[in-house]
């Protein structure tokens, strides 16, 4: 399953919706995520919408929290940046 930055299109929108997805397909609430995370239900929306940008330490607490690694999760994909440095 690749996700990949597209280019041109804001990095924490994407991380945003990478994040809800993710969320969702676990059965969690946003406040249930917010409350692991120790923030207002507010600020984790903004995470979700693209309209706040998550600390370094937030996206590894998120991470581990959502059961993905670190590239997952930023929608980075290190096999199509690979292809790409090839062709």
């Amino acid at each position: 399953m690749g996700y990949s930055i597209k280019a041109g299109y804001p990095i924490n929108l994407q991380v945003g919706q990478r994040l809800r997805q993710l969320r969702t397909q676990k059965g969690l609430s946003q406040q249930e995520v917010a409350d692991y995370l120790e923030v207002c239900r507010s600020t984790y929306t903004k995470y979700e919408t693209g309209a706040s940008q998550m600390s370094y330490s937030t996206i590894l607490i998120l991470a581990k929290y959502l059961s993905v690694d670190f590239n997952t999760l930023l929608c980075y994909d290190l096999n199509a940046d690979i292809a790409k440095s090839r062709a």
